[in-house]
């Protein structure tokens, strides 16, 4: 089986797009080695002030899983759909306005945050550049499946790898200066998100066709209520994966100390590195290709090719994660020293635990790219919701029973339930509906 797809991938795909795969993996490359720099140095703000630093990254994945994620998932979805169609403008302005919408948002809530600055004894100008970054991180992301989706490989990951290294290099100087410091640190990610946002987006607008052909030309309303009814299911499943993903952060937070958040935040940046960030870079790659066989369900033979990439997806995410597990069983406390330093390393035991928690929820999240190319997200909701608020119990319990030990085995019980959620759904809403598109 491993052969069969080894070779519908490499000599299928790769063989007809060597200079896209090399850019693809060029661009993956530099931001995984750039990232460890980044912790390396953002390590020396000491394990308290990396402990707030990680809890800011979790609020601004919470707006990433309730608001942009879900945007730039139907963007992914649709592009193909309704490019080249009448209704290819309706469709970009409806994205455009729910990111905007989504940024006027955050800032109203940062500013009315600010009225209860003195409450939480923090200072107005961290409030305000961590409303900024949450914007200006989130929607730096985005833009990476602007130019994912045209398949500009090459020049995303110039731009990329640009972004990098030029972030890189500024903390550098802050740390070499003696200026580093978290608020220094904000200012620098909001500046360069920018920048490099616009670019991507700059290039994008000027390169859409948008052209249109003969067929029907819909409503704008029409065009939202599609769009809307894919989006909403990933915005209740998406805070649901914020208590599965981030909430454990907060958790150690109240029952042990913030030090112990930055500790645990420079374990879980490694696993996260090693396993979600290449399964993710995977799936970016993928996605595109996938969704656009996906794209005409009367088309069985492309429907089939869409199926072997998802299964592909799976595979390459599963020896990811045995990998890496394998991997951090024996030099796991010298990786932590060698990205960040000596004080960050006293749970590193737990890196193998954590690795193979994180890679069973990667792989069930690679599970569900099924439900998402028929066009059923919905079907994700319930399992989403039930395994949110299992996390959120488990990681209590764990950790009241074993201290900071018991996230990590926390996470492995999490992953085997998400699995097996995912599993069951894909299996009855899908694989036996007798209203399927195709056989899946």
């Amino acid at each position: 089986m491993l052969k069969k797809y080894y070779n519908f991938f490499f000599e299928r795909y790769t063989g007809q797009n060597k200079a896209e795969f090399f850019w693809f993996a060029a661009g993956y490359f530099t931001n995984f080695f750039m990232g460890f720099v980044i912790i390396k140095i953002l390590s020396n703000l000491g394990t308290d002030e990396y402990g707030r630093y990680a809890l800011i990254i979790t609020i601004a994945n919470f707006f990433s899983l309730s608001f942009f994620g879900p945007f730039t998932q139907a963007f992914n979805r649709f592009f193909y759909s309704f490019n080249e169609t009448p209704n290819f403008k309706k469709f970009i302005s409806t994205i455009s306005n729910l990111f905007i919408y989504s940024a006027f948002f955050i800032l109203i809530l940062t500013l009315i945050f600010l009225f209860f600055s003195n409450t939480f004894s923090l200072s107005i100008f961290l409030i305000v550049l961590t409303g900024v970054f949450i914007i200006s991180f989130k929607i730096n992301e985005s833009t990476l499946a602007l130019l994912n989706i045209l398949r500009k490989r090459k020049l995303n990951a110039i731009l990329l790898i640009t972004e990098k290294i030029t972030i890189t290099t500024s903390f550098a100087v802050l740390l070499y200066s003696g200026n580093l410091d978290l608020i220094k640190s904000l200012l620098v990610f909001n500046i360069f998100y920018f920048v490099f946002a616009l670019l991507r987006l700059n290039y994008f607008r000027k390169n859409i066709s948008g052209n249109t052909v003969d067929n029907e030309k819909i409503s704008e309303s029409k065009v939202k209520n599609e769009i809307y009814s894919y989006i909403y299911p990933f915005i209740i499943w998406g805070q649901a994966s914020w208590l599965q993903l981030n909430g454990e952060k907060w958790i150690i937070a109240d029952f042990l100390s913030t030090s112990d958040v930055g500790i645990y935040a420079v374990m879980i940046s490694l696993v996260n590195a090693l396993i979600s960030i290449p399964s993710n870079y995977i799936s970016e790659f993928l996605t595109p290709i996938i969704f656009k066989n996906f794209s005409d369900f009367s088309n069985t033979d492309n429907l089939e090719t869409g199926k072997n990439y998802i299964k592909i997806n799976i595979l390459i995410v599963t020896a990811i994660t045995i990998l890496v597990t394998v991997i951090t069983n024996f030099i796991g406390s010298n990786l932590i020293i060698l990205i960040s330093n000596i004080s960050f390393a006293s749970y590193s035991y737990l890196l193998p635990f954590l690795c193979i928690g994180v890679g069973l929820f990667n792989i069930g999240q690679a599970m569900t790219i099924l439900g998402l190319s028929f066009n059923k997200p919905k079907i994700y909701i319930a399992p989403k919701i039930i395994i949110g608020l299992f996390s959120l119990l488990s990681n209590i319990m764990f950790i009241l029973w074993f201290g900071i030990d018991g996230i990590a085995y926390s996470s492995i019980i999490i992953g085997i339930g998400y699995i097996l959620l995912i599993s069951f759904i894909n299996k009855t809403k899908i694989i036996n509906s007798k209203n399927r598109l195709g056989s899946a």
